[in-house]
């Protein structure tokens, strides 16, 4: 988690991030493209802190393609032993995270109201392009009070919204 201006980019690595997230009740926003691996590394992550006693909640806020949870909604899961336990979620009736910004940051809020303190992973959905990807990336950060963002990206090409990221506030 280093800032993408001035320090090189980490290795995919769950247990070093693991051990970077070991701070207690903080929210921490994974982001990038659908289907680089957003949710896989939310479970790796769960599974590295659950080993480390740590609690870990998770709000998988791509109705499109959950994480876990039924789409069409965004959930509130905590890990338990090997797989997220669904707590409560929100219906949106609707798979376009992209077209539906409003109700979709509106719905993730209402769950953070009912998350237990601890570390929270909200795993954002892959809309990262246009003005629909950088609202929706601003929004998410400001209006959930996010205090850390994962951005997963491929070597072979430039961050999603690097000015958008750079200019959030936050640790990267």
């Amino acid at each position: 988690m280093t800032h993408p201006a001035s320090h090189p980019l980490l290795p995919y690595c769950p247990s070093s991030l693991a051990e970077q997230l070991l701070t207690g009740r903080q929210r921490v926003l994974l982001y990038g493209e659908a289907g680089i691996g957003k949710s896989t590394l939310t479970n790796e992550l769960a599974r590295e802190l659950s080993g480390k006693n740590q609690t870990c909640f998770c709000i998988t806020a791509d109705p499109g393609s959950p994480g876990f949870g039924l789409p069409g909604t965004v959930s509130l899961g905590q890990w338990q032993e090997s797989n997220w336990q669904v707590l409560a979620f929100e219906a949106l009736c609707t798979l376009d995270a992209g077209r539906f910004r409003l109700p979709l940051i509106t719905a993730v809020t209402r769950l953070i109201r009912k998350t237990p303190v601890g570390l929270l992973l909200i795993d954002a959905p892959g809309v990262v392009r246009g003005i629909a990807g950088s609202e929706l990336l601003m929004g998410m950060v400001e209006l959930l009070d996010i205090e850390t963002v994962l951005v997963l990206g491929r070597q072979s090409k430039p961050l999603p919204l690097i000015n958008e990221l750079l200019s959030l506030g936050v640790r990267i």
